[in-house]
C-alpha cells in the first residue's frame, strides 16, 4: 500500500470533507414557516418560533440536531458515488467521487468551491468538476395558489398550518422559476420520519390511504384555483 497513490489521497480528501462544519442560517423562508407555526400554536413556543434572534439562539442548534431539517438551514454536501477502479489487482492512477451539494437560496456554487478546494488543501493532487448545476431560487409565497393550497390542506387539520419550506430534494421548478414562472412543490402526503428517510431508497413507499388523500387534496387545490382566478 501506498498512501499517495490515487485511491489513499480521495480517501482522505473525502474524509476532510465529511468533516467540514457547515454554517447554519434560517433564510426568510424558514423563518416565516416558523412564525407562521408559532401564531398558530400560541403559548410560550409560539412566542419563541415567532422571535428570529430566540429561533437564531435557542431553535436553530435543535434543526441542525437532525439531518432532515439541518438540509433546510445549511448548504450541504454528499458522496453519492465513485469510480476509477477496473480491477482489483492494479491501483488506478485516477479515481473519483460524486458529490451532491445543495446549497440554500442566495447561496453560489462559487462560494461551495472554494469551501472543498480549502478543506482539501494539504492533499495533493485532489480536483473538482462541476458535473451539472442549477441555481437554488424561489417563488413568493404571496401567490393565489399558495391561499389555494393553504385552504385546502388546512380544511381537515385544525393541526395544521401551510408556509414555505426549503426543499432539500432537486426539483423541475428550479428550471420554470428561472423563466419568471411562480412554481410549488407540493406532496400532500403524512408520513413518519423513517418514511421520509427512505426516499429514494431501496423500501420508498407511501401508504394506500396517503394516495387516496393526496390526489383528494390535489384534484381540490386545482378546483380551487381555477374558481378563484376565473372570478367564478
Amino acid at each position: 500500500p501506498d498512501p499517495e497513490d490515487a485511491p489513499a489521497r480521495l480517501i482522505r480528501a473525502l474524509v476532510a470533507v465529511d468533516a467540514r462544519k457547515p454554517k447554519a442560517e434560517v433564510g426568510p423562508e424558514i423563518r416565516e414557516l416558523l412564525a407562521r407555526a408559532g401564531k398558530h400554536g400560541g403559548g410560550l413556543t409560539g412566542a419563541i418560533l415567532r422571535s428570529p434572534a430566540l429561533v437564531s439562539s435557542l431553535v436553530k442548534a435543535r434543526l441542525m440536531s437532525d439531518s432532515l431539517t439541518a438540509a433546510t438551514i445549511s448548504d450541504t454536501v454528499h458522496v453519492t458515488g465513485f469510480g476509477g477502479a477496473e480491477a482489483p489487482n492494479v491501483v488506478p492512477s485516477e479515481v473519483w467521487a460524486v458529490l451532491d451539494c445543495r446549497l440554500l437560496p442566495g447561496h453560489t456554487k462559487e462560494a461551495m468551491l472554494t469551501e472543498l478546494v480549502d478543506l482539501v488543501a494539504d492533499i495533493e493532487g485532489i480536483r473538482f468538476e462541476e458535473i451539472e448545476s442549477t441555481v437554488p431560487n424561489v417563488s413568493p409565497s404571496d401567490d393565489p395558489l399558495v391561499a389555494a393550497i393553504a385552504r385546502t390542506l388546512v380544511r381537515d387539520r385544525p393541526d395544521a398550518v401551510v408556509g414555505p419550506v426549503v426543499s432539500v430534494g432537486s426539483t423541475d421548478s428550479t428550471y420554470f422559476r428561472a423563466l419568471g414562472v411562480h412554481a410549488y412543490g407540493i406532496n400532500p402526503v403524512v408520513v413518519s420520519r423513517g418514511e421520509a428517510l427512505g426516499m429514494h431508497g431501496d423500501n420508498e413507499r407511501v401508504s394506500s390511504d396517503n394516495i387516496r388523500s393526496a390526489l383528494r387534496d390535489l384534484f381540490t387545490i386545482v378546483v380551487d384555483f381555477a374558481g378563484a382566478t376565473s372570478g367564478s
